[in-house]
């Protein structure tokens, strides 16, 4: 499996974020959040793997991304939030949502990779 996924579906089976994420409330570090008809889940696994969805739209839209940061090296980090930023448009604070790191990391490491 590559450090990095990214798929979406318009698979209404699900029942919701948690089961999406597979929660463990009494192990992972969580946040779950939304506004605008937009849910976002960000679920950080004791072995340091982060798991994020989005569901959108009653449902209509779900994302679902798997990052590992065993994965990457902070070169390979950086090279990644800036496709993600310069490729795919996202904002500094979407891609940090995805790969679990703060904005602040995020805008951090464009401001290295731009200077």
């Amino acid at each position: 499996m590559p450090p990095f996924e990214l798929t979406t579906s318009s698979d209404r089976k699900q029942t919701g974020l948690t089961r999406v994420l597979n929660l463990d409330p009494t192990t992972d570090t969580y946040v779950i959040k939304g506004a605008a008809g937009v849910a976002v889940a960000h679920v950080k696994k004791p072995n340091g793997q982060v798991y994020s969805a989005r569901i959108q739209a009653n449902g209509a839209l779900q994302q679902f991304t798997h990052f590992d940061p065993s994965q990457l090296t902070v070169t390979e980090r950086r090279e990644l939030e800036y496709q993600l930023y310069t490729k795919h448009n996202l904002k500094q604070t979407e891609i940090a949502d995805l790969l679990g790191v703060s904005q602040a990391t995020v805008a951090n490491d464009l401001k290295l990779l731009r200077g």
